[in-house]
């Protein structure tokens, strides 16, 4: 897995955010340029999905069905109106008098820079609790638990031979570095901080009351 040197990547994942978003300018955002390619970038994925062209991620799937016997754990999230790829694995449901848990493995490529990143999400919901939110939410690393090392071994060495010249990312980089004046979620408040996470991979992620660990 080529992993990028903090030196290096910071620069670059900077500039791809100021390439797609007017950080700091109130201004209508498809009237940005970077908008427009963003957009442009999406509705391109979203067309070859609906033509079932073979593309790096749907080989990618394919081969990662093959190798590592997931069956229907494996949800493709491709579809999703966001510009990157995503697929996760369901790893744990337990569910108790007191609490559900759930544990999924998550592998996200974007498409507005060559990088990927993986992660466990560790979402606890409390059984008095009628929301729909999440009373915790975990976010760690993939070598937190070595349950699934195998798996998640071959996931590592698989997703170079699709993407050869990406490089990945340590998610605690992606969820913990955040950009001030630019609201992704269309409210435009420019005081809000944003996760590069959101801006270059999922704009819909709920960041709030999540806890980012190494």
């Amino acid at each position: 897995m080529k992993t990028k040197d903090i030196r290096t990547y910071i620069p670059e994942l900077l500039q791809s955010v100021y390439r797609y978003y007017p950080i700091g300018f109130k201004i209508e955002k498809n009237n940005y340029p970077g908008q427009v390619i963003l957009n442009t970038i999406i509705d391109k994925k979203l067309e070859q999905l609906r033509n079932g062209e073979k593309t790096q991620w749907s080989m990618l799937i394919d081969d990662i069905q093959r190798k590592t016997d997931l069956n229907k754990r494996l949800g493709d999230d491709a579809f999703y109106q966001e510009p990157s790829y995503q697929f996760h694995i369901n790893l744990d449901e337990t569910k108790t008098n007191a609490f559900n848990f759930s544990r999924r493995l998550f592998v996200t490529v974007s498409l507005l820079c060559p990088i990927y990143t993986m992660y466990y999400s560790d979402i606890y919901y409390y059984n008095y609790n009628t929301l729909s939110t999440p009373m915790s939410h975990h976010i760690c690393n993939t070598s937190a638990n070595n349950t699934n090392v195998k798996m998640v071994n071959e996931i590592i060495s698989t997703i170079p031979l699709y993407f050869k010249n990406f490089s990945f990312i340590p998610h605690n980089i992606l969820f913990n570095s955040k950009i001030w004046g630019y609201d992704i979620s269309g409210y435009d408040d420019v005081i809000k901080e944003i996760p590069v996470y959101n801006f270059l991979f999922d704009r819909s992620f709920i960041f709030k009351d999540i806890y980012v660990m190494e």
